[in-house]
């Protein structure tokens, strides 16, 4: 007697798909606040990057790239529409700051914006600025994850770059091929990296 188990996976809920009526593009990143008022809220951010022909795909509906917020009850908020490619996004520890990548070749870098007790942000700043990237580099700005410390993970050309909470260049970790997301393992000792074809890591000390 054979048996067989099947997953509930292709039941999906959707809880956003489009916004003022159009479809989003292709969502990305997301991260979840945990605290106050806006616990539960998803923030997101929407590039092209799962459009065939991206910014030319003649399905895309929506004129921008936007960094949103999706409250628990299902309220879709756009915070940016302003990135061409916004891209990895993460919040500081108190979660009063929101961080977002842009991977814009034409102007890589990364942002930060000031949270406000709603959830809506503001006061965007550059948090810093990538050089344009050169024929021996390989990446741009894209996975960002924020240590307990405070200290910004954030794959971009070359590797890892880690910055401290005012955007200051603290190092960088080079990677032998391009970086796209990383995460922490459970007590942040470690990182890992998806990198092109493979999955790195490397330690932090305490």
């Amino acid at each position: 007697m054979r048996s067989h188990v099947y997953a509930d996976w292709y039941n999906y809920l959707v809880l956003a798909s489009r916004y003022q009526g159009k479809r989003l593009n292709s969502p990305n990143d997301g991260v979840f606040s945990r605290k106050g008022r806006t616990k539960g809220t998803l923030y997101f951010t929407d590039p092209p990057y799962g459009l065939a022909k991206q910014l030319e795909d003649p399905a895309k509906e929506l004129a921008f790239q936007g960094v949103y917020a999706l409250s628990p009850k299902g309220k879709l908020t756009l915070l940016d529409d302003s990135l061409v490619y916004p891209n990895g996004i993460a919040l500081s520890p108190d979660e009063k700051t929101l961080y977002v990548s842009a991977s814009n070749a034409a102007n890589p870098s990364w942002y930060s914006y000031a949270v406000g007790d709603d959830g809506r942000v503001h006061s965007r700043k550059l948090f810093h600025q990538a050089p344009v990237q050169s024929h021996n580099q390989h990446g741009l700005p894209d996975g960002l994850k924020v240590h307990h410390s405070g200290i910004v993970f954030a794959t971009g050309p070359g590797g890892v770059w880690l910055f401290d909470p005012q955007g200051v260049l603290l190092a960088k970790v080079h990677m032998p091929s391009i970086s796209a997301n990383l995460a922490f393992n459970a007590d942040q000792t470690k990182v890992f990296v998806t990198a092109h074809h493979q999955l790195l890591s490397f330690s932090l000390k305490p």
